[in-house]
């Protein structure tokens, strides 16, 4: 799958970039970052522009969604653009360099589709920092929405940062259902950059293949977010709908890679569907759960 994203929707996440980079910024010097955690974390407020239905109509696209789903609406995982630097702003409010925060996972409450054209309402604090012996764990949470409804969508971020030299420990074993598959979608070397493009999140890791190379990848990985849309969809297209969603993000999804099968279980006890993304070579690079 293909999709032309036009060099020119960067002008969009200029207002996403600024405070993205300044909260990085600050946050990589033990000088200018936080010395300890509030002992009360703040609740941080915005205005979000409305995005641009021009740039709507590209991610939807990108996504894989048909035009008429989103016509009136936001798609839910756009939350990838319009929570990006509220997340770093929270998160910049505990004393960790937030560049090295790797995104664990992400639950999605949608008690209201976000409408087109509107200016968002964003409240976003910190709900939990823990440390271990092995890594930092952040969770944090956004609510969304609109002067008539204020908490149409609640975003929960968990994130990690590890610590060096730490051992790593072993994944718990466990029994998965059975799954079948609902879909396929690929992505090419140039995805990153394009989803960059749509949500202002230009991280090199995703975008940068001279320094991405230079990694432990060897080279670009997909936004944890870009495999959530994707993935989202293709449930959409099998006629599932998501109200509430908990997911994790299991291996990194290099670039490029094709034939990326969506897979889904019978609704368990609890009415709730488990639910994958796995490659060809049997890697499970996503994983949650949801109900309608």
């Amino acid at each position: 799958m293909s999709t032309d994203v036009p060099l020119s929707l960067a002008r969009e996440q200029i207002p996403t970039l600024v405070t993205s980079f300044g909260v990085a910024l600050r946050s990589m010097s033990p000088l200018t970052r936080p010395s300890r955690l509030p002992d009360t974390p703040r609740t941080l407020t915005a205005r979000f522009a409305a995005p641009s239905q021009r740039l709507v109509d590209h991610y939807a696209a990108w996504s894989g969604a048909p035009p008429a789903r989103y016509r009136d609406s936001l798609p839910p995982h756009f939350c990838s653009h319009w929570a990006f630097s509220m997340l770093a702003r929270v998160g910049g409010q505990a004393p960790y360099n937030v560049t090295e925060i790797l995104n664990q996972g992400l639950r999605l409450q949608l008690k209201a589709p976000l409408p087109r054209g509107e200016d968002l309402l964003l409240r976003g604090h910190l709900e939990d920092v823990s440390e271990d012996a092995q890594r930092v764990r952040i969770h944090t949470r956004i609510l969304a929405g609109w002067a008539q409804q204020p908490e149409a969508v609640i975003v929960d971020s968990y994130a990690t940062i590890p610590k060096r030299g730490a051992a790593k420990s072993k994944p718990a074993a466990r029994v998965e259902p059975e799954y079948q598959t609902i879909g396929e979608w690929s992505v090419g070397t140039d995805d990153g950059l394009k989803f960059g493009l749509l949500t202002g999140d230009f991280n090199p890791i995703h975008t940068f293949w001279p320094l991405a190379r230079r990694s432990k990848f060897r080279g670009c990985i997909l936004h944890g977010f870009g495999m959530v849309a994707r993935t989202w969809e293709k449930l959409a297209d099998a006629e599932q709908h998501i109200a509430d969603i908990d997911l994790r993000f299991i291996r990194p999804l290099p670039l490029p890679r094709e034939g990326l099968q969506v897979q889904l279980a019978a609704p368990d006890a609890d009415g709730r569907r488990a639910f994958r993304l796995q490659g060809r070579d049997g890697s499970v690079h996503l994983a949650g759960s949801f109900t309608g």
